[in-house]
């Protein structure tokens, strides 16, 4: 039997030469050696070695050796196509990985090559590799696929080969598909859009947590199918446990593949401290190649239609629509009827007239009649803290508006520039790792990947600006009802803060729509910026109803929450220790401080402060027990808060600074409604709406906070991990859990703006400013 090998390749004319010529020197050195294949010196090759004529799916066992070479060539006709193609397996347990095993695989143009054994640095061996070849549209003529096996090792090495025809390599749409890969053994699939089909989702479960990439590359060879190669191309995502890649059909774009590549570790998914304490491929873990087998499901689906991104849109829309239309004709018809406000101040007058002559405190207080003991014996008044002229006053807390206007233009500027970079490298380089997205249910619109997310703002837009014509309607109502009054009743209203409320309700949907252009940490604080404003600009507008003089000006409360947020920034990029104990020490004297100025109304002084040492040092009782009960309580919580955050050193710095000011902002509602109560001030029967708008809040908040914590993405983990909470969508098949969070907060609130520009209807009415006490 004469020694032949049979193949087939392209090449050039100076390399055929070349070629020839190496060929002839062999030869001539090699002159002694038979023809005869037993009597080459590398083994006795009695295996069942094929060098023409090979046949699919039958394994072919061999042994090589250094300079030796194996050739198996493998026919293929006209029969294969896209949808068929050829799968190469090469095992080796001898081959070791000083002197390994080499396998080229040539189909027409291309090549392929891997080694045997495959090395990690994890420590694990690979003795088997299969990879996928690239399928092509063979024609009509017969074409070659040449599997070459060579070693660098002097002794005899044995192997075994084989060559399967992949005959499931096409997916259909909505079709199960259930694949096992591991790190030697990647796979992908191909899947052509049908006709009418112009966008789906591939998406891939799986019930362990191994680390893996799903890739979605267009339909041309080479295929990158490799951990170090599969983020050279296309769209890719790793993941754990879930994932879903959203492709949309063009001209040039009718089919792709879908490649599958387990990680040798599972550290591009999880936490490198976690990796190693789970043992998924951790850098001390040793194992074979069995450690790491995933199995996957594939399954592709028709992504959402026109009809349902209209139904989802339109029936959302009209609902803000028809909800503004009719509160504000509700709120127009409640302030033409409600006419006790002119018979209040009807009776104020004649109350006024048969008092004539009796001397009023307040006057005495402002003629200085008394000494300043007496004067603090006697318990203020609204009247005692509202003595500045209304235009002057009106002017001051115009400015929470005029000024929050540019304060959002500009800030809003960098963060647009911000998103839309996030957005163009989302889209650029195919990392679907960028954005932290529930990709279950991301329906794009455009540009825009998750347009659902980013739609389901628009509440804090339209509610924002009802809230705005609704404090415009009041503001009205307000003023023409004591234009010619010689003294108003109830508590002085300025509507700068309700304006500047307004604004912010808007910007923050405005906001959160930019967060969720591509949702990040680097980016979640342009979410929370005006979650700050408006928790601060609710709790300084219940503190001005009653303290309307000493109350801060505009420029010095946007100064402080400008403060509060660059605290927030240092503390999310410099968690140190030293910042943790400059901030609780900060913190904790910041909380006395506010809390003394609430407790002596009218201002601290030096004086003041000395006897409140004193009364603590001697156990007196407090001048204001009440109020010296209620403040105590906030600030042992608030100690509570600061000590808690200096030990256990949350990781997320922006959710702890957010959680003190909502924490606090419901100890000052608390307090101002025992207070309210204490004073004999009751909101039933004289102002109704109140309660409707409490009992609104808390049917608003409730369920939205049940949705907030579903926790569908968390960007604190990696986006493997973070793709383990992902969900279907909830309502119109369009929106998630985060979705309906964004209605009903909205909703939240503003009814809890209407809560806070009408909690103090009962006293709005009848009551003169001076029987209205100051807290």
């Amino acid at each position: 039997m004469e020694f032949k090998i049979s193949f087939k390749i392209s090449i050039s004319p100076p390399l055929l030469l070349l070629f020839l010529g190496l060929t002839y020197s062999v030869r001539t050195s090699l002159s002694f050696m038979s023809t005869d294949v037993k009597a080459l010196p590398m083994a006795d090759l009695t295996d069942d070695y094929c060098n023409s004529e090979c046949h699919f799916g039958v394994t072919y066992d061999g042994d090589v050796s250094e300079g030796i070479e194996r050739t198996y060539v493998f026919q293929v006709g006209g029969s294969m196509n896209k949808s068929t193609t050829l799968r190469v397996e090469v095992s080796s347990s001898d081959a070791q990985p000083t002197q390994p095993l080499f396998v080229v695989v040539t189909q027409e143009e291309r090549v392929i090559s891997w080694r045997l054994p495959l090395g990690t640095l994890s420590g694990r061996r690979y003795d088997t590799v299969a990879r996928t070849l690239c399928p092509i549209d063979f024609g009509d003529e017969p074409s070659d696929v040449t599997v070459r096996v060579t070693c660098s090792s002097p002794d005899s090495t044995h192997y075994s080969l084989i060559v399967n025809v992949v005959d499931d390599f096409q997916i259909g749409l909505s079709e199960n598909k259930t694949v096992t890969v591991s790190p030697s053994k990647p796979k992908y699939y191909y899947f052509k859009f049908p006709n009418g089909t112009n966008a789906v989702e591939v998406r891939g479960y799986s019930e362990d947590a191994i680390c893996v990439t799903l890739s979605v590359q267009n339909a041309t060879c080479p295929v990158f199918d490799l951990p170090r190669n599969v983020r050279f191309t296309g769209k890719y995502q790793t993941f754990t446990k879930k994932s879903s890649i959203p492709v949309k059909a063009t001209k040039n774009f009718c089919g792709f593949f879908i490649v599958l590549v387990v990680h040798q570790s599972d550290t591009k998914c999880t936490d490198l401290k976690q990796s190693r304490s789970q043992g998924h491929g951790g850098l001390q873990n040793g194992g074979d190649e069995h450690d790491r087998i995933k199995n996957v499901t594939i399954k592709i689906i028709q992504s959402k239609t026109g009809k349902q991104y209209g139904l989802g849109i339109g029936v959302i829309s009209t609902i803000y629509i028809v909800f503004c239309v009719f509160f504000w004709l509700l709120q127009t018809c409640y302030l033409r009827d409600n006419k006790e406000g002119e018979d209040g101040y009807r009776e104020l007058e004649g109350h006024k007239r048969c008092r004539k002559g009796r001397a009023d405190p307040v006057e005495m207080r402002e003629e200085g009649g008394r000494s300043d003991d007496n004067k603090s014996q006697l318990p203020l008044s609204v009247a005692d803290l509202s003595k500045k002229p209304d235009e002057e006053q009106y002017k001051k807390y115009k400015l929470y508006w005029l000024h929050l206007i540019p304060i959002a233009i500009f800030y809003l500027i960098p963060v647009l520039k911000v998103v839309l970079a996030y957005q163009i490298k989302f889209h650029g380089n195919g990392n679907e790792d960028v954005c932290y997205y529930n990709f279950l249910c991301a329906n794009s619109l455009f540009a825009l990947s998750s347009f659902n997310n980013i739609f389901s703002n628009v509440g804090y837009i339209f509610l924002g600006m009802l809230f705005m014509v609704i404090t415009q309607i009041e503001e009205r109502a307000y003023k023409e009802k004591y234009k010619d009054a010689e003294q108003k009743l109830g508590l002085p209203r300025y509507f700068g803060i309700f304006y500047a409320l307004g604004i912010a309700l808007i910007m923050e949907g405005i906001h959160s729509a930019c967060y969720h252009v591509c949702p990040t940490h680097g980016n979640f604080q342009f979410d929370t910026s005006y979650m700050y404003i408006m928790v601060g600009l609710s709790t300084l507008k219940l503190y001005q109803g009653r303290n309307s003089d000493i109350t801060s000006s505009a420029h010095v409360s946007y100064t402080c929450l400008a403060l509060v947020i660059f605290v927030t920034v240092i503390g999310v990029v410099f968690e140190t220790l030293l910042f943790w104990i400059i901030f609780t020490v900060f913190y904790i004297v910041v909380t006395l401080v506010l809390s003394a100025k609430i407790y002596y109304v009218d201002g601290i002084s030096c004086d003041a402060l000395a006897k409140s040492l004193e009364e603590v040092r001697n156990c007196c009782e407090p001048k204001y027990q009440a109020r010296s009960v209620l403040l105590g309580l906030g600030i042992v919580i608030n100690v509570v808060i600061a000590l808690t955050g200096a030990i256990v050193r949350p990781k997320f710095f922006a959710t702890y600074m957010l959680l003190i000011f909502l924490v606090n902002s419901m100890l000052y509602t608390v307090f101002y409604m025992v207070m309210k109560f204490k004073k004999g001030e009751r909101i039933l029967p004289k102002s109704i709406r109140t309660i409707l708008f409490i009992v609104l809040t808390i049917a608003s908040w409730v369920p939205a906070l049940y949705f907030f914590v579903q926790g569908l993405t968390k960007w604190e983990k990696t986006p493997a991990e973070s793709r383990e909470g992902n969900r279907d969508c909830l309502l119109f098949d369009f929106y998630d859990h985060h979705d309906v969070w964004h209605f009903l907060s909205a909703f939240g609130l503003f009814f809890t703006f209407m809560t806070l520009l009408t909690l103090d209807d009962d006293v709005d009415h009848n009551k003169p400013r001076k029987e209205i006490p100051a807290f």
